[in-house]
């Protein structure tokens, strides 16, 4: 006789499809440049569930330089290629105290969010991960740095540094853990992110006079650049992503 388990007792299996659906990472960026030296290909290579050797990719480099751009197409290439890899957004620039960091990464990893300790519910939820395998995705990560970084004009910095110590006490716990788990972080210093993690770190550099005139081409709609108004933008942006593609637009 085969025993029937109460309905309340079942629990169905999220597909990874649905936890997808809860992801607040962005969608591809219309004008991505892969540079010559082809750190996307390394990235996606380092976060890929089949590579047990590194845990996680650290991405550094000047504000504008493209890292947020870079990880977000390796992040969707990772999850469109492999439909069990899920991948949980935080934008370190909005985080304000530990409970929002909980709250943030529990709603996009559970469809129920509403649980009375986000904390324990996001440890518990990593450790039984069987099916699904998660990228936690810290973008602008030097705000959890300086004491001061997210501080608000009347937040005492106590508060401020019970925020950064509490998140990052966390990282440290749930990285610990046995979980289908990897961290793709960026930030604007190079600092380490966890010693006790095989971490691949990526300095990116300016564009280059080649790279530089493909972005001026893509956000031109492929109107051809000349080379010497290439090389002229180039050099009064630096061969930063950013103040080209501003420039460009305006």
């Amino acid at each position: 006789m085969v025993k029937r388990l109460p309905f309340s007792s079942i629990r169905p299996y999220i597909f990874p499809d649905t936890l997808q659906s809860l992801s607040k990472l962005r969608h591809k960026f219309p004008y991505f440049v892969s540079r010559k030296t082809d750190e996307l290909s390394h990235i996606v290579e380092c976060l890929d569930p089949k590579n047990k050797q590194c845990q996680g990719v650290f991405i550094d480099g000047a504000p504008g330089i493209g890292k947020t751009i870079l990880a977000t197409e390796a992040a969707n290439k990772l999850r469109n290629d492999n439909r069990d890899v899920h991948v949980a957004y935080i934008d370190c620039k909005d985080i304000k105290s530990f409970e929002s960091f909980a709250g943030t990464v529990i709603e996009q990893i559970c469809r129920s969010p509403a649980v009375d300790d986000p904390a324990a519910e996001i440890k518990k939820r990593l450790a039984a991960s069987k099916n699904v395998f998660y990228i936690l995705f810290l973008d602008n990560f030097e705000c959890f740095l300086e004491e001061n970084n997210n501080q608000q004009e009347n937040q005492p910095s106590t508060a401020t540094a019970s925020c950064r110590e509490g998140v990052l006490s966390f990282i440290g716990e749930i990285a610990r853990c046995p979980a289908n788990l990897k961290f793709l972080v960026t930030s604007s210093e190079r600092v380490p992110f966890l010693p006790m993690l095989a971490m691949k770190g990526i300095h990116l550099n300016p564009f280059d006079k080649e790279e530089s005139s493909k972005l001026l081409e893509k956000v031109r709609s492929g109107e051809k650049i000349s080379d010497e108004k290439s090389e002229e933008l180039c050099e009064i942006c630096s061969g930063i992503p950013l103040v080209l593609h501003t420039l460009m637009s305006s």
